[in-house]
């Protein structure tokens, strides 16, 4: 796979236009008119919505939000290093930027953010288990994970629907998160349907039915 990534640093790549991931014909639509828990505020005025604000709220409505799971990897002297982040976002075409918010304190994210080059995998559908123990606390977080290892040091995890080599071009504090800014070095794409987190589970998609 690594021998696949197109190299963006100075010339066009169309791959980086074309994530499936971000341009598929795919809708999340919630029902709420049959929606038998429907936000108190729905027809209200937008004060009383605002009075929504308490951590508990945001945190419940963040759930809601349905996004694609990804790994941020990379050989720290001589071993592999990673953590999991939901909050990717495609930022610039550009140059090519993405971002990617990261939980501050870790030493994981620190030492991440010490080293020349990242690799970003988007989890497939069958990383559920996988996404898990990347984001685990302790212990082994590669034990026997399939990955590669790119000359840059960067690191991808095998069987997922995308992969970016990066190196971080800024850092933005943002609460308790920093909001890092990635620049695009080198990218690759596959068919693998991808891995969505929602309501503090993993989930896949499927197209929705077209009606004739």
């Amino acid at each position: 796979m690594v021998s696949t990534l197109c190299e963006v640093a100075g010339q066009h790549c169309s791959q980086i236009r074309t994530f499936p991931i971000l341009t598929a014909p795919f809708a999340f639509t919630p029902n709420l008119e049959n929606s038998s828990r429907s936000p108190s505020w729905i027809g209200s005025s937008p004060t009383s919505y605002q009075r929504r604000a308490a951590k508990a709220d945001v945190e419940d409505d963040r759930r809601r939000f349905p996004t694609g799971v990804t790994t941020l990897c990379a050989m720290n002297e001589g071993q592999p290093i990673g953590t999991t982040a939901s909050a990717f976002v495609a930022v610039s075409l550009e140059p090519a930027l993405v971002s990617v918010c990261i939980k501050r304190g870790s030493w994981t994210s620190r030492q991440l953010r010490t080293l020349e080059r990242l690799g970003i995998s988007f989890l497939g559908h069958g990383h559920a288990a996988t996404a898990r123990q990347v984001a685990q606390a302790t212990g082994d977080r590669f034990l026997e994970l399939h990955y590669e290892e790119a000359p840059s040091g960067a690191v991808f995890l095998a069987n997922a629907t995308a992969w970016l080599e990066c190196s971080i071009e800024n850092e933005i504090p943002a609460g308790d998160h920093d909001m890092v800014l990635f620049r695009l070095q080198a990218a690759a794409t596959d068919g693998v349907m991808p891995l969505i987190f929602h309501s503090s589970d993993f989930h896949t998609i499927a197209p929705l039915a077209v009606k004739p």
